[in-house]
């Protein structure tokens, strides 16, 4: 029983280690898109699609 509990913790903190860095990609995208947008190039919706 313990051991059915321990693989499902370390299943839900993969599952956690994957959600922040799939959130981590989005943040940067959407920075790198802001930065591009200051520069002049693009519009954000169209470099959105483009990611």
């Amino acid at each position: 029983m313990i051991q059915v509990l321990e693989i499902f913790w370390m299943q839900q903190a993969n599952r956690e280690d994957q959600i922040m860095r799939t959130l981590q990609q989005m943040k940067d995208k959407i920075t790198a898109i802001r930065t591009r947008q200051k520069v002049g190039t693009g519009t954000f919706y169209r470099d959105l699609l483009n990611t």
